[in-house]
């Protein structure tokens, strides 16, 4: 059983991609993926993490 989302839902539109702007897919709860760059940023502890890592760039 998964623990529920650790970012409201009313909440999650005000994030945007830290490297490109874009969009945010949160339909995982273990994932944020950017819908325009294809970078995605794990939830850990139940926190989002949105260091932007270059190598971490999809290819």
């Amino acid at each position: 059983m998964s623990e529920p989302h650790p970012v409201p839902e009313d909440l999650r539109g005000l994030f945007q991609c830290p490297a490109c702007t874009g969009k945010l897919d949160w339909s995982r709860d273990d994932e944020i993926r950017c819908l325009a760059c294809g970078r995605v940023y794990p939830i850990r502890g139940g926190i989002p993490d949105f260091v932007v890592d270059e190598d971490s760039a999809p290819e």
